[in-house]
């Protein structure tokens, strides 16, 4: 199968995290997000910044499917999801669907502020 994805929006969440939001035509328990991850060559390849607070959306992208860290029961593609990333400087994020530009991120729409969830681990 020829996987796909579609960067719905980058957004500058808050001054050390972005928030990005995309869908991808895999079943949500085949989505790997350690494979998500922005490429830096300043730093070992583990140290690299992978995607975290993974959260699936219903298609319209208001409501959440299930809790946060949960995987939605009915298994169904496309999938929504939504997802942070640590700024790190570099501008790009590669996945198993391709690579997305980190630049020119967006405000949160309302949609998602009253959406997500986000643990602040600072």
């Amino acid at each position: 199968m020829d996987k796909q994805a579609e960067l719905i929006g980058i957004y500058d969440f808050n001054e050390l995290t972005f928030l990005v939001e995309m869908i991808i035509n895999d079943y949500p328990d085949e989505i790997d997000y350690c494979s998500f991850y922005i490429p830096d060559e300043k730093l070992d390849k583990s140290d690299w910044q992978t995607a975290y607070m993974e959260q699936y959306l219903d298609m319209n992208g208001i409501g959440k499917l299930c809790s946060t860290y949960a995987t939605p029961a009915k298994q169904s593609k496309p999938s929504r999801i939504a997802f942070f990333l640590f700024k790190t400087g570099a501008l790009e994020l590669s996945t198993p669907y391709g690579e997305f530009s980190l630049t020119n991120p967006h405000e949160v729409p309302d949609r998602l502020a009253k959406t997500i969830d986000f643990d602040d681990f600072g």
